[in-house]
């Protein structure tokens, strides 16, 4: 009997699905090999008696072999070597390779240690080779990142060369004692021959899989595109074609996808566990107090973890202004949510049950999204750390990173405020200048004054519900949901106020998401800000739909005063600068544009708002949290000014809208310059920032628009600021920046609006809107993609060994003590958020710097410890002072001495000397 079966559609459709993530896994397969090796040793001297002209003792040790093409993506080599050839004839120590492309190390005439790269290209490393004596070589390489070696303990090799550190280097034979093919052997002996090495062997598989990936989707992109009449119910529809008939096997396999994603993937798991928190926390509130309009199919998904974070943000500074223990804050949210569900149940049963219903039908379909649009989005924006090794987090130029994990780290080690205004009579008299001239001084920016509550406590929560050892493993990732929040309300607002499609709306979202404005305004430590802008927007956005409501009944209009009450409460207790010397202000503005505009003004949405401040005023007063507040950001903004570093360029309309980046030139060693433009680019610069304002032009022509004056009023504000900051300091654009940033979403949904104007004038015959957008959204995702991808090369990872030694150390009592930075070779900012002890910066420590207040005058009697990262050249046996702490890579040491030993007789300056000459002469001699 033949059997005729023809699978259904659907089934086909899940086949597709199923074989799509089955690709997915194979094209993040990444098949990285490590290898390490331990106590290599070498004797290529003659036999005593034998002349120089004996044979060897060993021959060369083959280390490593590979018969594939390897790529190299990281090596650190350290080992001893002495020569008994006292002419230096070109003896190889080791070498990586057989061909040009190798890394080896030779000696060469009169005493000559050098290093040779790829194609003969030779650096010297030393010049001071002694005959018989051993010398220790430490070499680092870490691909596109840094290629640093180090003899005696000394940096005598930093390559900055990109084409050098892309790596391209032999690794295929790694042999010790001789070089160049075997031709050039070494007379002496190396000996604690250590290799670390990480490389990938090329594999097509990944490659084919990205093909058909990209096959698959852009063929899929062209099919949605073509349908220019494509609404949210013809989309959800489609995909609810693919799950209905097996909604089960669907689950099954997008969860099956997420849970092999999260084991894979460490940070992308812990944005989900994240995610997931939020979601569980913001049920209550999304219930009670969200307004309607918020409320959209399927956009629950993104406000009620934003709700979530409301909530946490509130009672986490709670928390902190009441001096509570912040690890108590976890099984309190937890208690208080599931108060509120039984709350719910038992007095909104209606609306609980309705909105778990939708969850729990909606439940594969929401997976279907939440793959195809939100994890590809969140793997991108986390690529800097998604395939590092180890949770950490990025830094490049700016030190917020080490300072915003510093105070979160310090709640979570048991620290509160109150314990932190202790410290209130160490910055007494003290001007803005100059707390930050000792802050540099003494690593020790006080807590005091980082009024970031909120933020402090959603990244104490991360860290503790991903189960990490320290903020340094979530400081990156905590800001990917409040980064996407912003992105989900820009998406929102295109869709339900501008009334695009839902093609059009995601590109526009996809669009302001990898905006380099915005990447670079996360990635560069703007954390605060970060955190805290979805809370500005949202008071706008739903400030802007309560201006188009004709009339609104009692109880509507409670529900909104509340919500805004605790946005506004979330937002001072995070970022209080931007409600205070923005949002009020353009607010105000708005009044006024909204009055010339229109010549009346509708009272209820200010009304509102303002009623809805007040509450959230009310809600931070149990705490002394305005005053002193206020008494800082009075005196930051007067003496200092407001300045960070400048930007690379005083960015044009079409640059700030993410059409062009200005960070493309922007390396780190060029960070806190401006940038020349060429007379060429200035003139395509005006060219196109005019286009820009033409089309919102077109934008305000349109009548009974509510949101109009918003959007003239940003421009506006904007617009004078940009006046202002270059009238105080044309050299710098960093006030300029920042203001921009603020007001980009509201910038970017008025541009984006604007272009269906341009579209219906101009374009409508030439293609469909929906092909339109995409073609505008592709050089901003583009500029997106060059950016995440040139800061993820030029960017640095806090050390693993950093990360550990918190833990490690933990149990030690540094009362008392001031840490010396007797050698550290790596960034020692970064240790702000490990040792959280104050620190004795020599290069700060002068009359130049403390002026009339001379900085050791809080540290007289603190005793001084030295603090040494290790090098591979020396054994560390201290032979003096004491060793409070050791591992393989950090050693502490008491110098015995307090800080009133080293200063003068009449305190005009210090003598270092005092605190290391104990042990300057073991170290020197390799005893430690």
């Amino acid at each position: 009997m033949k059997l005729n079966y023809r699978p259904s559609s659907a089934v086909n459709r899940l086949l597709l699905g199923i074989f799509i993530l089955v690709l997915g896994w194979f094209a993040l397969v990444k098949p990285l090999q490590t290898f390490q090796i331990r106590g290599v040793e070498y004797l290529g001297a003659p036999n005593a008696g034998q002349g120089l002209a004996a044979p060897r003792n060993t021959g060369p040790v083959s280390v490593k072999e590979i018969k594939d093409s390897p790529v190299l993506g990281s090596l650190d080599i350290s080992f001893e070597f002495s020569t008994q050839e006292p002419t230096f004839s070109y003896g190889n120590l080791f070498q990586t390779g057989d061909s040009l492309n190798a890394i080896r190390m030779e000696l060469q005439p009169p005493s000559n240690l050098v290093l040779i790269l790829g194609d003969g290209k030779i650096f010297p490393l030393s010049s001071a080779i002694q005959f018989g004596k051993y010398h220790g070589v430490h070499l680092e390489y870490e691909r596109n990142h840094f290629f640093k070696v180090f003899v005696d303990g000394t940096e005598a090799l930093n390559i900055s060369n990109k084409e050098l550190l892309a790596g391209k280097f032999d690794i295929s034979n790694i042999v010790v004692g001789t070089g160049m093919a075997g031709q050039r052997t070494l007379l002496g002996s190396v000996r604690n021959f250590n290799l670390d090495e990480e490389y990938s062997i090329t594999s097509l598989i990944p490659i084919i899989s990205r093909c058909i990936l990209a096959l698959i989707f852009t063929g899929l992109l062209y099919f949605f595109i073509l349908k220019d009449n494509i609404t949210v119910a013809g989309v959800i529809n489609y995909f609810r074609g693919l799950a209905d008939q097996k909604p089960i096997a669907t689950i099954a396999a997008l969860s099956a996808f997420q849970l092999i994603l999260m084991l894979a993937l460490p940070p992308y798991r812990n944005v989900v566990i994240t995610y997931l928190f939020l979601f569980f926390i913001g049920i209550n509130l999304y219930l009670t107090l969200t307004p309607a309009f918020l409320k959209e199919r399927f956009f629950y998904l993104v406000f009620i973890p934003f709700n979530g974070f409301i909530v946490l943000s509130i009672f986490g500074s709670y928390f902190i202004g009441s001096s509570i223990a912040i690890n108590y804050l976890l099984p309190t949210l937890l208690g208080i949510t599931s108060l509120g569900y039984l709350i719910n149940y038992k007095f909104n049963n209606s609306k609980f049950i309705l909105l778990t219903t939708e969850i729990k039908t909606d439940l594969s379909i929401s997976l279907i999204f939440f793959t195809l649009i939100a994890t590809p989005l969140i793997l991108c924006l986390i690529y800097p750390v998604l395939f590092s090794g180890y949770p950490t987090s990025p830094y490049r130029i700016g030190p917020d990173l080490a300072a915003y994990a510093n105070g979160a780290q310090y709640f979570l080690d048991g620290g509160t405020w109150g314990k932190a205004n202790l410290r209130a009579g160490e910055f007494a008299g003290l001007s803005a200048s100059e707390l930050n001239r000792y802050d540099d001084a003494t690593m020790s920016w006080p807590i005091m004054y980082f009024f970031r509550w909120g933020l402090f406590a959603f990244q104490a929560i991360i860290t503790t519900i991903t189960f990490s050892s320290h903020t340094y493993e979530t400081a990156f990732i905590s800001m990917t949901l409040p980064y996407l929040f912003l992105c989900g309300l820009v998406l929102f607002w295109l869709k339900s106020r501008i009334g695009l499609g839902i093609v059009a709306a995601l590109l526009g979202g996809f669009a302001f998401a990898l905006n380099p404005n915005m990447i670079n305004f996360w990635y560069e430590g703007f954390y605060g800000n970060t955190f805290s802008l979805c809370f500005f927007i949202l008071i706008l956005f739903v400030f802007v739909n309560l201006r188009s409501m004709e009339s609104l009944n009692a109880r509507g209009l409670i529900q909104l005063i509340l919500f805004f009450a605790i946005v506004f409460a979330a937002a001072l207790l995070s970022y209080i600068e931007g409600i205070v010397f923005i949002l009020l202000p353009f607010l105000a503005f708005v009044f006024i544009i909204d009055f010339l505009m229109n010549r009346s003004v509708k009272w209820t949405p200010y009304l509102v708002i303002l009623g809805g401040a007040c509450i959230g005023l009310l809600i931070v007063l149990p705490f002394d949290f305005i005053v002193q507040w206020a008494n800082f950001a009075l005196m930051q903004l007067i003496q200092a000014g407001g300045n960070g570093y400048t930007q690379p360029h005083w960015a044009f309309p079409h640059e700030i809208l993410g059409f062009s980046s200005i960070y493309l030139e922007a390396m780190p060693d060029l960070a806190g310059r401006s940038l020349p433009r060429s007379t060429i680019m200035l003139i395509v610069g005006l060219v196109f920032s005019f286009f820009v304002l033409y089309l919102l032009c077109l934008n305000f022509k349109r009548k009974n628009k509510e949101e109009n004056s918003l959007y003239i009023a940003s421009i506006i504000f904007v617009a004078v600021l940009a006046c202002l900051a270059y009238y105080k300091n044309p050299d710098n654009n960093y006030l300029y920046m920042k203001i921009y940033i603020f007001f980009l979403p509201i910038l970017f949904v008025a541009f984006w609006s604007s272009l269906i104007f341009f579209y219906d004038r101009h374009i409508a015959n030439l293609c469909s809107k929906n092909l339109f957008y995409f073609f505008l959204a592709i050089p901003i995702v583009i500029n997106g993609m060059v950016y995440i991808f040139q800061y993820s090369k030029e960017s640095t990872l806090v050390e693993n060994y950093k990360i550990a030694l918190h833990n490690e150390i933990k149990q030690i009592n540094f009362d008392n003590v001031i840490m010396y930075p007797y050698s550290i070779h790596s960034n020692r900012v970064t240790y702000f958020a490990i040792l959280q002890t104050p620190w004795m910066i020599p290069g700060y420590w002068n009359a130049d710097n403390w002026g009339d207040k001379p900085y050791y005058k809080n540290f007289v009697n603190h005793k001084v410890y030295l603090f040494i990262e290790k090098e591979p050249s020396h054994s560390y046996a201290p032979q003096n002072g004491k060793v409070v702490f050791q591992n393989q890579c950090c050693l502490i040491i008491d110098s015995g001495k307090t800080v009133r030993d080293g200063i003068d007789n009449n305190g005009a300056s210090i003598d270092f000397d005092i605190y290391t000459h104990s042990i300057r002469d073991a170290i020197v001699k390799g005893e430690y």
